[in-house]
């Protein structure tokens, strides 16, 4: 006998024809499309459902025995609301699982009906993905529509009443809708009261394996199977994964990480997590289970391999990391994509923690109170920033030497001003880090708690940089406590720089750890940075040296900017190094053009050489470098002698670097409305200059930037300056 699965995916319908045995015999896949009315909002047509179905079934059994096919059933996504008028139309499109309209619903039943009440009512709490709050953005928002409602049903149970006229879902699947009481597998009588809705407009319940029908003679006939063929109930996508892996009966465990990551632990009993972070849900094997889930898991690698290293091959990108912590971790997708999560904020879907709370506090006159969820990637830095860390500068001042006191009292107090000013905690941390790793353990462990703490008290504090007071100031006590909570950082950061002092303090003497000011006789009392860091790491300065000359383009970017002593300070913005230099008449162009640049432009001091988009990556090596490089200046009369090279081969390499032709001709729109003009009268030299490649400049007569032309929005620099886009054909 031949069985059909049907998998309802987000973007396609996959179906499978499978023997007795479980042998696969053919796969089909058939694409939809999805659609995006609003920003947040996510659609599909369910009469594409069941077209691309109709004929993926049809080519799915071209070639076997259509009189041995015995069964079909589905599974696929899950939460989607499908509603039918009293004429079997759909009403509307489906509003799917990622549809992010229903915030204010979700708020309401969390809120105002209360937690405790829906896991009582439902085992769970509102999520805006699950089809309640849908049902009651419905109702707000299309009241025509809403009282249409004849059926209310999930997306794969729209396949099976349009195969075999049984209006049904399973229990498995039912439990995401927030309307099904799991505990006793019926419909909650409090949930539909609190939707409106009634039971009459609610599919009949199946255990997943139970036969609801067999196919309506019509698609029998059209499809050419027998008009016995078995409609099975399926189950939702991860309870039948479930069920593919095993995880069935009791204490069975699977983790799935995909687009999104879950955790999924069967049960043969109820039960319900007593803080509401797990689902509990109905399982495809007739008992239960308990899921956790987040909408971004593996995809965070598959953004980091795309969009930063740009690469397809991650497992040989990922050869080099040999032992964990080793590489550097960047906390950047928290703050400014989904992995720091999303959220509606006026009428936009806004990604990651820092984006939705600068969204919440443009928008800040419909905002009660700031998300707290957003800002627990930051919130908790105010409290060990401007409190724990100066109890333990505090802490290594009064363990210092009485001889040695005067000396570190001045380097710690100009380093605790500026963590509790401007949040760099550098100077401090790598302090101790240096000397006795032991107090960065207490400092990780203190610090990881501050963020669990101002998180659980609803501290929501904003930052640009870091949390020092002024970000404080700016983002904390300006915009009000009842919308921040910022008042609540007091108490707990006078907690925290006390357990910062007589934590330092108890440990620095009880090991004799030489913090500033305890060093032995012979030796400076200093501040260490990260160059003595890594000096240490590499066993000395001439190891460093050694392993520093290895990045070459940092090494001739140096010999570009005069030497590593001709060397101020180095900084980036979007697309340029910014470098102070001692001596401009050193700064070679022809050097550093050809280590990429497109341009340089010097103002006095300041040398700005022109690398695009990865700068960043080229600034962060370049420090590296800088830091265990040996101080010398690169004078091009000297090496003349040693190398060979002249004043007339740097003129040859500027020749060089700055050959270019055309290779191909793309047309784009202007992205603004003024008056055009040659790229040559634009004020910023860079420009004006043809540095960042050819082009024109337009005085704008609007504020409106619209985009040149099909595409995405691949960056927008933290200062607001600068906007990286990819178009469809490939073009940055």
């Amino acid at each position: 006998m031949l069985y059909i699965g049907v998998d309802l995916g987000t973007s396609a319908v996959k179906l499978l024809l499978m023997d007795e045995k479980g042998g696969i015999k053919k796969i089909v896949s058939k694409e939809y499309e999805l659609h995006f009315p609003h920003p947040g909002w996510s659609e599909q047509k369910p009469e594409d459902w069941y077209s691309q179905s109709m004929e993926g079934i049809k080519e799915l059994i071209s070639e076997c025995d259509k009189s041995q096919v015995a069964g079909i059933s589905f599974g696929g996504q899950m939460h989607g609301l499908v509603v039918l008028d009293e004429d079997d139309d759909v009403i509307r499109p489906a509003i799917l699982w990622n549809d992010g309209r229903t915030q204010k619903e979700t708020d309401y039943l969390n809120n105002e009906i209360g937690k405790d009440k829906l896991s009582e009512y439902t085992a769970n709490i509102a999520f805006a993905g699950f089809t309640a709050p849908k049902i009651l953005w419905m109702r707000e928002n299309e009241p025509d529509n809403f009282n249409k409602i004849k059926k209310i049903m999930l997306p794969k149970d729209y396949l099976a009443y349009k195969l075999s006229g049984t209006f049904c879902t399973d229990y498995s699947d039912a439990s995401g809708m927030l309307l099904l009481d799991v505990k006793n597998k019926c419909w909650s009588k409090q949930m539909m009261e609190i939707c409106g809705v009634s039971e009459e407009q609610l599919p009949k319940l199946f255990e997943s394996y139970e036969v609801v029908g067999t196919l309506k003679e019509d698609i029998a006939e059209e499809l050419g199977l027998s008009k016995e063929v078995k409609i099975i109930a399926g189950a939702g996508d991860n309870a039948a994964a479930a069920v593919g892996t095993g995880t069935v009966g009791d204490g069975m465990c699977n983790i799935s990480l995909g687009t999104s990551g879950t955790i999924f632990i069967s049960s043969k009993t109820f039960g319900v997590d007593s803080n509401n972070a797990l689902h509990s849900f109905d399982h495809a094997d007739g008992y239960y289970h308990l899921m956790g889930c987040m909408l971004s898991a593996a995809s965070c690698n598959k953004w980091w391999m795309d969009e930063i290293l740009k690469t397809k091959e991650y497992s040989k990108e990922q050869e080099g990391i040999t032992k964990l912590g080793e590489n550097h971790v960047f906390y950047l997708p928290f703050w400014q994509t989904a992995v720091g999560g999303t959220m509606e904020v006026g009428g936009k879907l806004i990604q990651g923690g820092q984006n939705i709370f600068f969204a919440q506090l443009a928008d800040s006159a419909h905002i009660t109170h700031f998300s707290a969820d957003a800002t627990r990637y930051f919130s908790g830095e105010f409290i060990f920033m401007i409190f724990g860390l100066p109890g333990a500068a505090l802490a290594m001042y009064r363990t210092a030497k009485p001889e040695k006191k005067k000396a570190a009292g001045g380097l710690l107090l100009s380093a605790a001003l500026t963590c509790m000013l401007t949040g760099i905690t550098e100077p401090l941390e790598f302090s101790f880090l240096f000397v006795a790793p032991v107090l960065f353990a207490v400092q990780v462990v203190l610090a990881g708690s501050a963020y669990m703490i101002a998180h659980i008290l609803n501290i929501a504090v904003g930052l640009t940089f870091s949390g020092g007071f002024l970000d404080l100031l700016l983002f904390g006590i300006l915009q009000g406590n009842a919308k921040t909570s910022w008042i609540r950082i007091i108490p707990v950061g006078i907690i925290y720089f006390f357990l910062y002092y007589f934590i330092f303090s108890f440990l620095i003497k009880k090991l004799d750890l030489k913090t500033p000011g305890r060093e032995d006789v012979d030796e400076e009392t200093k501040l260490y940075t990260k160059a003595d860091v890594n000096a240490r790491k590499a066993g000395n300065t001439e190891d460093g040296a050694t392993a520093g000359s290895e990045d070459s383009l940092s090494a001739e970017i140096t010999r570009g900017l005069g030497g590593s002593a001709n060397i101020e300070d180095v900084d980036c913005c979007a697309t340029r190094l910014r470098c102070t230099v001692s001596n401009p008449d050193l700064v070679n162009d022809g050097i550093l053009k050809a280590t990429g640049a497109s341009g340089v432009v010097h103002r006095g001091q300041g040398v700005q050489v022109i690398y695009g988009p990865s700068v960043t990556v080229i600034k962060a090596d370049l420090e590296d470098y800088l830091e265990h490089a040996p101080k010398e200046l690169y004078e091009p009369q000297k090496d003349t002698e040693s190398t060979g090279q002249n004043a007339s081969e740097d003129a040859t390499i500027e020749d060089k670097a700055g050959e270019k032709k055309v290779v191909d001709t793309i047309v784009i729109s202007s992205p603004i409305t003024g008056l055009a003009a040659d790229l040559s009268t634009t004020p910023d030299e860079a420009f004006a200059g043809r540095m960042m490649g050819d082009g024109a400049v337009v005085t704008p007569e609007d504020a409106i930037v619209r985009a040149p032309e099909d595409g995405e929005v691949c960056f927008v620099f933290d200062t607001k300056h600068a906007i990286g886009f990819m178009t469809e054909s490939g073009v940055s």
